[in-house]
């Protein structure tokens, strides 16, 4: 072993006092190993099993703040939306939820929608839910003041595998606000959906 070897240990048990680690590790083996290469092997061992020790630990934490998966249930699907509000009237609209599963986690699911009224005008929003609690916005204007509408909603089951919802929403102008309602049932599957099957390849 040479002098060098010996002074870096020296230095490595110097400064590992003055940081106050792996102080346990270098004198436990300075006791039962009498060379200075066995001393040096054992200190590198010591720090590689620190090192793995600290990579499982990050990795629990990782695992510990990661989102539950999504549990909930999948509202997913085209609707036909019929409603009444103060500025137009009545109304039909259809309405296309898509569920976003990178977002969703627990009950708690995020939504993409789209909205296309009677005259091929498509508006573009996000929606949350919570159980059956539905919460949705969409923009209604390209105006400075970025106008929305915001609405709220229960959802119930109205057939089978089939959803609907009364939503009711405000929309903000200069004359205090245009306010409305709309119930919005899922689409019936049509039979050629239903029978629908995938070829085996």
């Amino acid at each position: 072993m040479t002098h060098n070897y010996v002074q870096f240990i020296n230095h490595m048990i110097m400064y590992l006092k003055d940081k106050n680690k792996n102080i346990m590790c270098i004198y436990m083996n300075a006791y039962q190993r009498d060379t200075i290469y066995t001393l040096l092997l054992n200190y590198m061992k010591c720090s590689m099993k620190k090192i793995v020790f600290a990579i499982f630990a990050l990795s629990l934490v990782n695992l510990s703040e990661a989102k539950p998966i999504f549990t909930g249930q999948n509202y997913s699907g085209e609707y036909i939306c019929k409603g009444i509000n103060e500025k137009v009237g009545e109304y039909e609209v259809h309405l296309t939820l898509k569920l976003n599963r990178v977002s969703s986690y627990g009950k708690f699911g995020t939504y993409d929608f789209d909205t296309e009224t009677e005259n091929s005008v498509v508006y573009h929003g996000q929606a949350v839910t919570e159980g059956t609690l539905l919460a949705m916005t969409f923009k209604i204007s390209d105006s400075k003041s970025s106008e929305f509408s915001t609405g709220l909603a229960e959802i119930k089951k109205i057939g089978a595998g089939r959803w609907g919802f009364n939503n009711h929403y405000y929309e903000p102008d200069d004359n205090g606000g245009n306010y409305g309602s709309e119930f919005c049932a899922m689409k019936k599957l049509t039979q050629s959906k239903k029978s629908r099957k995938i070829e085996p390849s």
